[in-house]
């Protein structure tokens, strides 16, 4: 009978590569073995990091699909099989930078879904985004991305609790009731 405190590992299913390799990279942290991963110049003469590199070689390969095993097969270290799919699956060229401002500025919010899955979608594309340029965007362009005009029912409650806050003219709203 199976434990049930067993790990359940995240299967690379060819999709979400973001996700996957954030949870595979806390599973290599919590077996103390991510360095191997991570870090640049691991020893491999030495038998700890040799242990190590092979732990990590078998959480990899356990985690990855049998359709992307071949991205794999021939790397020598956990890192390189890391970076192997990496290169693959990561999205760094200029149309997928283009590909994800795109949907970026397209979505919008549905009335079907609620607030937190849309502002999940925004902010997965938000990181996907950063990752791909290998750079952080500033708040004011996850602002400016965030449009609330595509929400037309919570775009003036908005617009006046911002107002609201700005000292030179809050005054101005402080006997406004907003409850209703």
């Amino acid at each position: 009978m199976a434990s049930s405190n067993a790990a359940v590992l995240p299967i690379f299913n060819g999709e979400n590569f973001s996700n996957w390799k954030f949870r595979v990279l806390m599973l290599l942290e919590e077996k103390g073995i991510k360095e191997v991963v991570t870090r640049d110049g691991i020893d491999y003469e030495d038998k700890e990091n040799l242990l190590k590199d092979i732990k990590a070689k078998s959480v990899i390969v356990q985690c990855v699909g049998d359709k992307h095993l071949e991205y794999i097969k021939d790397a020598k270290t956990a890192k390189e099989m890391f970076e192997s799919l990496s290169k693959v699956y990561e999205r760094r060229s200029i149309f997928s930078k283009l590909y994800l401002r795109k949907k970026l500025l397209s979505l919008t919010y549905k009335v079907s879904e609620s607030l937190e899955e849309h502002f999940v979608k925004f902010d997965s594309l938000i990181r996907d985004l950063e990752n791909c340029m290998n750079n952080k965007l500033s708040e004011d362009d996850k602002v400016c991305h965030n449009r609330t005009d595509y929400f037309p029912t919570v775009k003036i409650v908005n617009m006046l609790l911002l107002v609201q806050n700005i000292p030179e003219i809050g005054f101005l709203f402080a006997d406004i009731n907003y409850s209703s």
